[in-house]
Formats: C-alpha cells, structure tokens, sequence
C-alpha cells in the first residue's frame, strides 16, 4: 500500500512539471522580443535594399561624390535662396532587360522622422542614361528636357518636379541620396500629379533589377 502511495505521489509530480514545462515552452514561444534599452528601428525610407542587388554607377558634372551641393541646385523659398536647378546626373545602363528608369532624391536627416523626397521621376526609357541640368517642374520652364516619355512623381514640396535643399537652420549637415533604379517595367496606371513617394516605390516593388546612388551634402 505504501509504495502505492508513493508511485501515485511522483505520478502526480512528474504531471504537474510536465504542465510547467509546456505553459513556459508556450509562453515563451508566444510573447514578443523586447528591444534592448536604447535600440532603435530606422524609418523604412532609411533602410538599405537587401544585398545582392546589382549596382549602377551614378556621376554628376554638378557636383562631385560626398561634396557640399552648389547654390544652384538649393531651393528658393522658407529662408534658402539658391537656383533650385535640378543638377546634372548620369549612370551606368542597366542589365539588359531593363525597361525604365526611375531616379528619385531623398534626404533621410530631415526633421520628419520619414525623411523628405525632393525629386521622383519614373518611366525614363531604358536608352537614356543621363539627365541634363535644370530639368523644370512640369509645366515650368528651365533650360534642361525630360526625356520623353518619363514622368515626374509629386515631391514632399508638393511640387511635380525637383525641388532643391533647404534643410533648418543649425541642423547640421543633411545628406541627399540621387538614387538611380533600373526597372524591368514601365510603370502604369499612375497619376503623376497624385504620385508620392510611397505609391511610386510600392509600383516599383518586384520589377527592381539595379540600383545606385550619388550622396550631396548641404547645411545651413
């Protein structure tokens, strides 16, 4: 009787750790990792496309890689009083099979915690590889020419083109990515002048084959 008992009592004990065991296997399978003290996650605009991806070559006789842009290409409004020319910029060809380009001007350092898109232009054709300089908003005027058949996407300016530098005064030196991205489509069914960044880089999703990017720095 007495080693009846017993068996029955580590019966009992073995279940009752096994219940443990489970609802801490559970528990822990199931609640989230807590980021360590100090971490932060950058926007989406500042993360980086994963690698490997194919990479272009992006010049300008504007302005040189890693330099302060020129006053032409700042903007002429909210306290800045530069040309707000779009620069020269020029790339590599793409593999190919590309069918556009789209070239886009981003600053990550802007104020915003999203960052600020100063120029988006889509369905460039896939023989230009270049850009002249002073390309105007459309429906502007400048000396420079889009190629047919591109587009240009709305800035965060709320402007249909490129709208140049013009970051807060005493925040220090912005960097300004010109990125250059080979397309294995055109992209359709856009109304440009209600474009933004998000939409055009959400229809750019799956048709990205090659990518490069030009930085200009510029402060107030």
């Amino acid at each position: 009787m007495k080693h009846s008992w017993v068996a029955g009592a580590l019966a009992i004990a073995i279940a009752a750790t096994g219940l443990t065991a489970c609802h801490n296997k559970s528990t822990a399978s199931t609640t989230p990792a807590t980021p360590a003290t100090g971490a932060t996650i950058p926007p989406i605009a500042q993360q980086t496309v994963p690698n490997p991806l194919p990479s272009l070559t992006v010049t300008s006789t504007t302005f040189a890689a890693d330099s302060t842009l020129p006053n032409t290409t700042i903007f002429n409004s909210f306290g800045c009083t530069g040309g707000d020319q779009s620069p020269q910029l020029s790339w590599t060809a793409g593999p190919a099979n590309t069918a556009s380009y789209a070239v886009t001007i981003f600053d990550p350092d802007a104020p915003t915690n999203v960052g600020f898109w100063h120029w988006l232009i889509y369905n460039i054709p896939p023989t230009t590889t270049s850009l002249a300089a002073n390309i105007p908003p459309t429906g502007g005027a400048g000396t420079g020419t889009l190629p047919a058949g591109a587009l240009q996407a709305m800035d965060d300016y709320g402007i249909q083109g490129y709208g140049g530098p013009c970051p807060p005064l005493g925040g220090g030196t912005h960097h300004y990515i010109f990125t250059v991205t080979a397309l294995s489509a055109m992209i359709t069914g856009l109304t440009p002048a209600t474009t933004d960044a998000a939409l055009l880089q959400f229809n750019m999703d799956g048709d990205i084959l090659a990518r490069g990017q030009l930085v200009g720095l510029y402060g107030r």
